[in-house]
């Protein structure tokens, strides 16, 4: 018995060294991609700095990596290479936005919306601002035009709900936390905000569905 004990725990050791392994590794090759990607857009740069999409794609990989400084160094000299790229203003509007710079944020996103009127993105990222400035009503108007340009944007469907929640419209908070799912099935927080939605309402049994469901994506409750 004891050496079949041994052998269990032998072979959970092994899973679990091989899991660790496979997980290091995966984030060793997506380290490697990402620094690969600079370096070729670097080089593209020093062969040629006033090319615009060089810049906006190493603006797009610093800021996926959270080093937002060096975006926006980038996205200032796609600006001043062609002061009417909307996409550029729209990408440095959503980086003062998660720099907590909310007058530049806005700035920036009503000059893309200017330039480009049927940008999605840039009504999600000014809905964005709205939204943490306390002006819900025009949040809630910027989320409803960037779900009508763009009805795969899940995360204007989950804002959208989350303004509909904090008005205490729990019905319609509730249609816009399933179409966020819907969209977007692995949208984590959608559940748990669901999950408070349907509590509002009294449907405790749909709450705790979806309270379990947001648990296996480890989502703290709200």
């Amino acid at each position: 018995m004891a050496s079949t004990n041994h052998q269990g725990s032998s072979g959970y050791l092994m899973i679990l060294v091989f899991l660790v392994v496979a997980l290091s590794t995966t984030t060793y090759i997506r380290n490697l991609t990402w620094l690969n990607d600079i370096a070729l857009w670097q080089d593209v740069i020093t062969k040629n700095p006033q090319n615009i999409r060089a810049h906006g794609n190493l603006a797009r990989l610093y800021s996926s990596s959270g080093e937002f400084g060096l975006a926006l160094v980038h996205l200032n000299t796609v600006l001043a290479l062609d002061p009417r790229e909307a996409g550029a203003f729209c990408n440095r509007g959503n980086i003062h936005y998660r720099l907590g710079q909310l007058p530049e944020a806005l700035d920036d996103l009503n000059k893309a919306i200017m330039l480009q009127p049927g940008l999605a993105r840039a009504y999600l990222g000014r809905g964005n601002v709205y939204s943490a400035q306390g002006e819900y009503d025009h949040a809630l108007v910027d989320f409803t035009i960037a779900i009508s340009l763009d009805p795969s944007l899940s995360e204007a469907f989950l804002n959208r709900g989350n303004m509909h929640y904090h008005n205490k419209r729990y019905n319609e908070a509730i249609h816009d936390y399933t179409q966020t799912i819907f969209v977007n099935p692995a949208y984590k927080e959608a559940y748990s905000y669901r999950g408070d939605a349907y509590a509002r309402e009294g449907l405790m049994e749909k709450a705790d569905e979806d309270y379990r469901k947001a648990a296996e994506f480890d989502i703290p409750l709200r």
